[in-house]
């Protein structure tokens, strides 16, 4: 009877590991459907394509920010879904399930008849882009479009970076430039489209400058300044090709009253697949990032000054020399830092099987430190680092 008991106890041990495994092991079905339904709370009525300007017509300021939090909120919900149905299945089944990971972008943007979105234009060019059979060496065209914010505010955005708010048309700059055209003159937005100079553009009546070139702000030291690392490194397991973008960046973004200040570490994965293995196809791999940091908010601007004094003797002002006269500049009340999230002092240690998984926050306390990343990818390990 005891012999029965323990054999039981055995059995039932084994019954409850297995079941807790496959509890933590994703079943590879992918079901959209709760990000779609809140992807179905975007207010399309308010929504149109203006065939003139070629971008999209939101009715007010409320339907243009009621639209971009919701392609955030049901793009986070979609990828968390990939995320959990993926987890721990091995590399060929994740391959043979097709992830589509742009499903709600492209789901907004077919309902969009007759525009096409920098979001689409960017994903388009990425793709061509890895088509080729060899790629080392050569850069990622997609990173061309990182002025344009993420990837859920390019799905507003057209070809040029613009969409219309009432009669107003806005639009951002690849220099960092945001600009409004209060007053809808398609010939004022045609002006800006020829990339003028920024002292042209504050002479025209109707453009409000609402944040200028980042090489126009305090002699080019700005709360708003991005700065970015990145590497590229290949890998060979077994006959495969394997290619992982590492990346880490300061990232600030303003446009007219949407911001978002934040640092984030990202790796993106790809390998040979397709016909023959000619092709690099998205690979969804486990990643580690491993990051610490600070995002400061107040930054010092370097100047030197002269100093002088006045000689009683002869009436004249006599050149003494030079000394620091550095001054702080306070970013905290800058409008770029309200969405700031939570500190990354010290380490957060994320481990996901998204090949396209960040780790977003900002650290405002002051402290002067370093910002870097630690990237764990098929056995090897990778610094990235931000020096202030």
């Amino acid at each position: 009877m005891n012999y029965l008991k323990k054999t039981f106890a055995i059995f039932l041990q084994i019954f409850l590991a297995g079941t807790s495994l496959l509890a933590q092991t994703g079943d590879g079905r992918i079901d959209p459907t709760a990000a779609l339904n809140e992807l179905n709370k975007v207010p399309y009525a308010n929504i149109s394509v203006d065939r003139a300007s070629g971008m999209l017509s939101f009715s007010n300021d409320q339907a243009a920010s009621s639209t971009i939090n919701i392609l955030e909120s049901a793009n986070k919900i979609y990828q968390a879904e990939i995320i959990s149905s993926i987890r721990n299945l091995s590399e060929d089944q994740v391959d043979g399930l097709r992830i589509n990971d742009a499903l709600i972008f492209e789901t907004f943007e077919s309902k969009m008849t007759g525009f096409r979105s920098l979001r689409s234009i960017a994903s388009e060019a990425e793709e061509k882009f890895f088509q080729q059979e060899e790629v080392e060496g050569k850069t990622n065209p997609a990173d061309e479009y990182d002025y344009a914010g993420p990837s859920f505010f390019r799905c507003v955005l057209n070809a040029m970076g613009e969409f219309k708010v009432g009669r107003a048309y806005a639009k951002i700059m690849p220099d960092g430039g945001n600009y409004l055209v209060t007053n809808g003159d398609l010939k004022l937005l045609e002006f800006l489209r020829t990339d003028p100079e920024l002292s042209e553009i504050t002479k025209r009546r109707n453009i409000t400058v609402v944040d200028q070139p980042v090489s126009s702000r305090m002699m080019g030291f700005s709360c708003h300044a991005n700065r970015k690392k990145t590497d590229t490194k290949y890998k060979t397991v077994s006959g495969k090709k394997y290619r992982a973008e590492l990346e880490l960046q300061v990232y600030n973004f303003s446009f007219l009253f949407w911001s978002w200040h934040n640092c984030h570490s990202e790796l993106k994965s790809r390998k040979k697949g397709g016909l023959f293995n000619w092709f690099w196809v998205k690979h969804y791999t486990a990643i580690s990032i491993n990051m610490s940091g600070n995002v400061y908010k107040s930054i010092v601007v370097p100047a030197v000054c002269e100093e002088w004094e006045y000689d009683p003797n002869t009436g004249q002002w006599v050149f003494v020399g030079v000394y620091d006269c550095s001054y702080t500049v306070d970013c905290e009340g800058d409008k770029v830092a309200v969405n700031s999230s939570a500190s990354v002092n010290n380490h957060e240690l994320k481990v996901q099987n998204n090949y396209n998984y960040r780790v977003s926050a900002s650290d405002k306390d002051g402290t002067p430190g370093i910002l870097k990343s630690t990237y764990n990818w098929m056995g090897d390990t990778y610094n990235l680092a931000i020096y202030p």
